[in-house]
């Protein structure tokens, strides 16, 4: 289960300034630095597109992890995560989870996927606390890329670790009373293939 919240900032400046402001948010731990590398795929028909569910291939400073995921109810969304170097290798371990929906697993079977956009960029990313909550703040910098159209990723994510998501919810209106920040709706996928270059594949 994942439980995030997305910001947008409008300058560098703004994102590194909200993601280093320990009075709004004080940090449990050290800061982490990772260098992502993000595919995203799609069967043929454009199934998981069409069920609004993504499935990608993440290198984390060089290390493969395959992922699953889907919205539910507010904030919540279902995440199903696997080490695997390749989307074949991950679609197989994600048919053996419990957990995986049934819509998703005719799609994962035929096991032919097609890499749509994708995603480049360094992740900050520090353990704070902000009422009962502990949540991971993360500034993504980077690019977002759909064929050979490219487009600017600067933003915050603030995902609950533990807690309640009032709490959540509560540390991203403090960042921004304090900070040019606004909500974001749009996934890093939706946004990447909003982009007119192609379609990736």
């Amino acid at each position: 289960m994942e439980i995030e919240i997305k910001l947008r900032a409008d300058t560098r400046l703004a994102a590194e300034a909200a993601f280093f402001d320990e009075e709004t948010l004080p940090s449990q731990d050290k800061a982490r630095h990772i260098i992502m590398n993000t595919t995203y795929y799609d069967d043929p028909a454009g199934s998981f597109t069409a069920r609004r569910q993504t499935l990608r291939l993440r290198r984390e400073n060089g290390h493969g992890v395959v992922t699953f995921k889907t919205a539910l109810a507010g904030l919540r969304r279902l995440e199903l995560e696997v080490e695997a170097e390749s989307i074949e290798a991950g679609a197989a371990a994600l048919l053996a989870m419990d957990a995986l929906p049934e819509s998703a697993r005719a799609s994962l079977a035929r096991g032919v996927f097609v890499p749509v956009c994708g995603a480049a960029f360094s992740r900050d990313t520090r353990r704070c606390r902000f009422e009962d909550a502990e949540i991971d703040l993360c500034l993504d910098r980077g690019i977002l890329f759909r064929g050979d159209a490219k487009a600017p990723l600067l933003e915050l994510e603030l995902e609950l670790i533990r807690g309640s998501e009032e709490a959540l919810s509560h540390a991203a209106e403090a960042l921004m009373a304090r900070w040019p920040l606004t909500p974001l709706s749009l996934s890093k996928q939706q946004r990447a293939m909003e982009l007119k270059g192609g379609t990736g594949r």
